[in-house]
């Protein structure tokens, strides 16, 4: 990136002093864009810029200084046809270095930009561009002082679409002043015009292919084209009419606006329910408004526009008619394409053509035809499908966006969809009011309802009967209720059926899918999340290409969700909506269904058909798991977590499916966990498939003794699958005893070494987890006992075993346990740290790099105890960063929680508290219980020393029953840590207030006291 030149000067080169009005001249910048692309400050003059797109976006915002520019606006603007996650990072990058330029450091009140999420402003008085200037002059009259404004062509050297056709118009503006240029140039005076105005320009952002139809620049339509203003309204047809606020499409309506003034065919995509035809009336209404931006009047770009309803249109000739009823033509015999033509020739107009999708396959040839005709004629085309013609801009109708699922209650009333719901169950009920009873409620119903604004609707039009929070309980309990629930009588239903109901709105595009189509529908409703285009062709046995093929034209439907790759962005959701948010992370394009349609496909189809379909999605869950490597990223395995945890719910249909799975991704589960409710479905699976062993075998048996001798010493006798069992077993004691349930843990532990029989690899696992839950939850043994030798010579055992049966990975696990007790017990570091090296080793080998970052991250620790404090600061930065890149939550939580213990050696207070804030927020957002427990006992320490006595003593009475409680009895070293605590608390506070806050903090729940270590 080339640096800006900066050149010390005077700011009356940049804008001629005569032409500048008093609260211009007080600007912070004057930009110039006539003749130069130049700013100034009166100090400093920026003769050269480091990119384009850097003078691109001053130079946009500058000519609209008291507007907010919404980024997607200024992206498509600056970098036309990007993907937009590029162009948000790129607008981001160049909106850092235009305000590096224009807010230099250290000048007090040098603000100039503001910029949110969302939006792009200027500073009131921050900017001065001569442009604009010269824009206000011509209209007021004034073409002298306008004509010296003028001393050169709009941004030489720039050839941006929008600069060229912004060039054109104000230089045709430039003309228009005649006589003034003379005079301005040094001729004879004249008298000021009494208005100047120009045709607003076309904001093309490449159109190249509606050249192919005819296209002629708008600003080449004849002079006598251009109509008076005060006719323009009477040509105008009434558009459809709401009594119902718009929410959330301000953004929307700017954005498809500037498409339909730059493109010729713009087709508005999206389910039925997305507010299509809405926003399309709110974008025509717009432009009859005749503004391009707030301060700048301009004529309307369109001597016509018209909204043509095309719902009850099947054939060519049927929208045609349409077309020329809605433009009110005068009625007669004849070829309606004639009359059309005959019309609109020479005119620029646009037409809305509303609910297009049933005439996609009929009347794509007509529609091509009209607008090769009329080269003026711009279309915006509401439809459920593409139309697939050359030319054809796609903008897709979003759902509303959604708050976070514990938004506070101001960031949930200011969601749109959110203040949608509130509308509309204000209709219902006048008393209704959103607050903190019914907020958490409000926000998950909209959120289970994907934003999409009809089914908001629906579901408010039931608060006469149904709380939100009733509604969210039912959408979760019982199938089918998303139909059942979304629907909707009286007047609406009546004036529209298609809208009365979710069903219908559905059914409307089912009709209009093939056979294929539909059964690949099918196939989809049978995963619980999103699927890949691969997994998709699996489940019904077609090739990959088909599947995707297949896909292309449901999506062209705007039947499914589609997720493209690298789009995802990390959500914060907990649970199982974590996976979908990081579903396209790795690389794969994700096709889903929201949950009405998945209902209402599933009710289509035979309840044979869909059980086989169902199988085949459990069998391909398998295979994919079965198929993994150890280097999986965790964002890989977020991605197919519903489709996962559906098949482990499945104990009582498929028990061994579930196990298998389960195990598949144990490498997942060390990272991520597992929910509670699914590992009770876990035990319920094993408790299932061990019964089914034991009958088997008991049939066996009596089969076997009805047979002669002969038979029974050929026939194999069948047992339970012990192994399996043993496995098992020993992934749910690691799983029980991570979310806090030990007792339950060590009787699998204990179950799991029963089951394993003689087999080394199954009891050397079974051995080293046997000791890591007594080790675990035995904190509190700080010198050696006869429960540590029965744990080390466990340990050894399976170490033994391990090396006889070549199993890396139990020998791995056995070398980190013995590790541990070495330093927590004997607080032997360097011969810990010499074990954690051998097992660091075994899981490189196994090509594990997390673990193998976890064993360096343990060696650390005992480095840091060894007194070489620099090196174990450097490794944990090291592993805390490679964990977040990879997305290893638990490295993250390990390393924050040893940076954070260090920075308290160190008496670094405040660092320590950050990073302990982050760590008990990332906990929270995983719901990783272990972690909380440790990640909850730092802070206090930390706030005493900040002399926050308060939240300090609460945090540690919570923290230490909460660890208590679930993990076991402290340690000699936390109770140490108690007592420094308490002393420093009482020295601040009294003993008496200590006391009481701690059972202030004992009494608090787990979300309490998050919330106060994220506040303190």
């Amino acid at each position: 990136m080339r640096p800006a030149v900066l050149v010390s000067t005077h700011s009356a080169a940049s804008l001629p002093a005569a032409a500048l009005s008093a609260a211009e001249r007080e600007t912070r910048w004057d930009v110039r864009l006539l003749g130069a692309v130049e700013a100034s400050d009166g100090v400093h003059q920026v003769v050269r810029f480091p990119s384009r797109a850097v003078a691109a976006l001053l130079a946009r915002l500058a000519l609209a200084p008291d507007r907010a520019h919404a980024r997607e606006e200024l992206v498509d603007l600056l970098w036309p046809g990007v993907d937009l996650s590029v162009g948000r990072n790129r607008l981001r990058q160049v909106l850092s270095t235009l305000k590096s330029l224009l807010e230099p450091p250290g000048v007090p009140g040098a603000a100039v930009l503001q910029a949110d999420r969302m939006l792009v402003r200027v500073v009131p008085g921050a900017l001065g561009c001569d442009a604009l200037r010269f824009q206000q002059l011509a209209r007021a009259g004034q073409a002298q002082a306008a004509a010296a404004l003028y001393r050169g062509e709009f941004m030489p050297g720039y050839f941006d679409e929008w600069v060229h056709e912004e060039r054109q118009r104000l230089a045709a503006l430039h003309e228009r002043l005649g006589p003034a240029v003379l005079a301005a140039e040094g001729g004879a005076a004249v008298a000021p015009a009494q208005e100047i105005v120009a045709p607003a320009p076309l904001e093309r952002s490449g159109s190249a292919p509606l050249e192919r139809m005819g296209s002629a620049p708008l600003d080449a339509a004849p002079a006598q084209a251009w109509l008076p203003l005060p006719a323009l309204a009477a040509l105008a047809p009434p558009l459809p009419s709401y009594l119902t606020r718009l929410f959330g499409a301000d953004m929307a309506v700017a954005r498809v606006r500037s498409m339909v003034r730059a493109q010729r065919l713009v087709t508005l995509l999206g389910p039925g329910g997305s507010g299509k035809t809405r926003l399309a009336v709110e974008v025509v209404q717009a432009l009859r408004d005749g503004t391009l931006w707030p301060a700048a009047p301009v004529p309307p770009v369109f001597v016509r526009t018209a909204f043509v309803p095309l719902v009850a249109c099947e054939q060519v000739p049927q929208m045609l008619a349409a077309m020329a009823r809605a433009l009110q033509l005068p009625s007669g015999g004849g070829d309606d394409t004639a009359r059309l033509t005959g019309a609109l020739g020479g005119q620029p107009v646009l037409l809305v053509l509303d609910n297009f999708e049933q005439l996609v396959a009929t009347a794509q040839t007509a529609l091509a035809a009209l607008l090769s005709a009329l080269p003026q004629l711009h279309l915006l085309v509401t439809s459920r499908r593409a139309l697939g013609l050359d030319g054809e801009v796609l903008v897709t109708a979003e759902p509303l966006p959604l708050p976070l699922p514990d938004a506070d209650l101001a960031t949930a009333a200011a969601s749109a969809a959110v203040a949608l719901f509130a509308d509309r169950a204000r209709a219902v009920r006048a008393d209704f009011h959103l607050g903190p009873r019914n907020r958490a409620a409000v926000v998950a119903l909209v959120r289970a309802l994907h934003g999409m604004p009809l089914a908001i609707e629906l579901a408010a039009s039931r608060l006469r009967s149904f709380a939100p929070a009733e509604m969210v309980a039912l959408l979760d309990r019982e199938s089918g209720a998303h139909l059942a629930l979304l629907a909707r009588g009286g007047p609406r239903a009546g004036h529209d059926a298609r809208h009365a109901s979710m069903a219908q709105v559905i059914d409307w595009s089912w009709r209009l899918l093939d056979a294929p189509a539909q059964r690949l529908m099918a196939a989809l409703s049978c995963f619980a999340g999103d699927a890949t285009a691969p997994a998709l062709a699996a489940v019904l046995g077609e090739s990959t290409a088909q599947a995707a093929a297949q896909l292309d034209d449901l999506a062209s439907h705007s039947l499914l969700r589609v997720v493209a790759a690298e789009t995802a962005e990390p959500g914060l959701d907990r649970g199982l909506d974590r996976g979908l948010d990081q579903r396209a992370a790795h690389g794969e394009t994700r096709f889903g269904l929201v949950e009405p349609v998945r209902e209402f496909v599933r009710a289509q189809w035979p309840a044979g058909d869909l059980a086989a379909l169902r199988q085949a999605v459990q069998g391909w869950v398998l295979d994919w798991a079965l198929a993994l490597t150890p280097a999986a990223a965790p964002a890989r395995v977020a991605a197919e977590m519903r489709n996962v945890h559906a098949v482990l719910a499945t104990a009582d249909t498929a028990p061994e499916t579930a196990l298998r799975l389960a195990l598949a991704l144990r490498g997942y589960w060390d990272t991520e966990g597992l929910p509670a409710a699914l590992q009770t479905a876990l035990e319920k699976a094993l408790a299932l498939h061990v019964e089914q062993g034991l009958a088997a075998v008991g049939q066996q048996t009596k089969k076997h003794t009805r047979k002669p001798a002969r038979e029974q010493e050929r026939e194999p006798e069948r047992q339970p699958d012990r192994p399996l069992a043993s496995a098992a077993h020993e992934l749910l004691a690691y799983l029980r005893f991570e979310a806090g349930f030990a007792p339950q843990a060590l009787v699998h532990a204990n179950a799991a070494l029963a089951a394993a029989g003689s087999d080394a690899s199954l009891r050397a696992r079974a051995l080293v987890r046997r000791a890591w839950v007594e080790i675990a939850a035995g904190r509190a043994v700080d010198s050696p006992t006869p429960q540590t030798a029965r744990q080390q010579a466990w340990l050894h055992e399976a170490l033994a075993l391990a090396q006889s049966c070549g199993d890396r990975e139990a020998q791995a696990r056995a070398l980190h346990q013995m590790a541990v007790i070495a330093s927590h017990v004997q607080a032997d570091w360097a011969g810990s740290e010499a074990l954690l090296a051998q097992s660091q080793a075994l899981w490189l080998a196994l090509g594990d790099r997390r673990k193998a970052f976890a064993r360096l991250r343990n060696r650390a620790q005992c480095w840091f105890w060894m007194g070489r404090h620099e090196d174990a600061q450097q490794c944990f930065e090291l592993c805390e960063r490679t964990a977040r890149e990879e997305g290893d939550a638990v490295g993250q939580i390990d390393s924050l929680l040893s940076l954070s213990s260090l920075l308290l050696v160190r008496r670094q207070w405040a660092a320590a508290l950050e990073l302990d804030r982050r760590c008990v927020a990332l906990c929270w957002q995983r719901w990783h219980r272990h972690g909380l427990g440790y990640a909850l006992w730092n802070p206090p320490r930390a706030l005493a020393r900040l002399r926050r006595p308060e939240p300090a003593m609460q945090l540690m009475g919570f923290a230490a029953t909460f660890w208590q409680a679930n993990f076991g009895p402290l340690a000699r070293s936390d109770r140490q840590t108690l007592r420094r605590v308490r002393g420093l608390v009482v020295a601040q506070v009294g003993a008496a207030r200590a006391d009481a806050l701690w059972a202030e903090g004992a009494a608090m729940d787990v979300s309490q006291a998050v919330a106060l270590a994220l506040q303190a």
